[in-house]
C-alpha cells in the first residue's frame, strides 16, 4: 500500500513521528495530559504519548491529537507565535490556525510539518540537532535540514477514526437545540442528565452516544421534552453525544472519567 511506504497521510490514522536526524519520536514527556504540556523527542518506549492521530483540518492542513490524552488536546504553536523557536505544545482543540499543520512529503520517505500561523514559512524541528532524550521540538524557518524531517509510520493496530473533527469542539448549538444541556460533563461514574426541556418540538427525540471511531455505543428515545437521566456503562474516554429532534441535530463531546 502507498501509505505503508510513508508517502501519504491517511486521515484518521494513528502514527509515530520519528525525526530523521535523531531517530527519536515526537512525544509528550511523562505522558502529561495537561494543557500547555511541551512536545519533545524521546526514545521509543511504546507509550500512547508517542502516538498521534491525524485529522483533516481543511484546506490541506491537519490536526495532530496525542493518543494518550482524554482531554481533547491537540498539537499547537504556543500562543500562535510566528517567531523562530516558538514552543510546540498541546492544548484543547479550538480550531484556530496555531493548531493547523501542513504535512508535506519530501520524496525520500520523510515529511515536513509546516505551521499555518507562518503561512508555511516555518516548520517543526528538533532544536540544535539535539540527539538526547527530551530534546526540544520547536518552530523554525523552513530550511530542509535533517532535523526538520520526520518519518510518519502508520500504526495499523488503531482503527481509522472516521468521526468529523467538527464534533470534537465543545458545543455546536443549532436553532431550537441551542439550549440542550448535558451535566455533569465530565462524568465520574457514567451517570449524566440531558436537559431537553427547552426544545420546541413535542415529538420523539433520540439521544445517541458514539465512540471516536463513529460506532454507536448507546441510544435511547425520549418521548417528550424532559430531563433524561442516563446511567452509562462505558470505558473511560471521550465520546460524542448526539441529540436528534428529527429536523435538527446537536453534538457535544462527552468525557467519562
Amino acid at each position: 500500500m502507498e501509505a505503508n511506504r510513508y508517502t501519504k497521510i491517511v486521515d484518521g490514522a494513528t502514527y509515530i513521528i520519528r525525526n530523521l536526524h535523531s531517530h527519536m519520536l515526537m512525544h509528550i514527556p511523562g505522558s502529561d495530559d495537561v494543557a500547555g504540556a511541551l512536545v519533545k523527542q524521546g526514545y521509543d518506549n511504546g507509550s500512547l504519548s508517542q502516538l498521534w492521530k491525524i485529522k483533516d483540518a481543511g484546506n490541506g492542513y491537519s490536526y495532530l491529537f496525542p493518543r494518550h490524552s482524554e482531554s481533547n488536546l491537540v498539537l499547537e504553536v504556543r500562543n500562535g507565535a510566528t517567531n523562530n523557536y516558538a514552543n510546540l505544545v498541546v492544548n484543547p482543540l479550538d480550531g484556530t490556525d496555531k493548531q493547523k499543520f501542513r504535512i508535506v512529503y519530501n520524496d525520500n520517505g520523510y515529511f515536513h510539518l509546516l505551521t499555518k500561523v507562518t503561512s508555511d514559512a516555518s516548520c517543526a524541528e528538533v532544536v540544535g540537532y539535539n540527539i538526547t532524550e527530551s530534546g526540544t521540538i520547536n518552530q523554525n524557518t523552513y530550511s530542509g535540514l535533517l532535523n526538520q524531517l520526520f518519518r510518519f509510520e502508520k500504526v495499523d493496530s488503531f482503527a481509522i477514526d472516521t468521526v468529523s473533527v467538527d464534533t470534537f469542539t465543545a458545543v455546536r448549538p443549532v436553532d431550537e437545540l441551542s439550549f440542550v444541556q448535558v451535566y455533569p460533563n465530565p462524568s465520574n461514574d457514567g451517570k449524566i442528565f440531558v436537559d431537553l426541556t427547552s426544545l420546541n418540538n413535542q415529538g420523539n427525540t433520540s439521544i445517541s452516544i458514539l465512540d471516536l471511531n463513529g460506532s454507536l455505543v448507546y441510544q435511547i428515545v425520549a418521548d417528550r421534552p424532559s430531563i433524561v437521566e442516563l446511567d452509562l456503562v462505558l470505558n473511560k474516554g471521550i465520546y460524542i453525544l448526539r441529540v436528534n429532534s428529527g429536523v435538527r441535530q446537536y453534538l457535544n463531546k462527552l468525557v467519562i472519567q
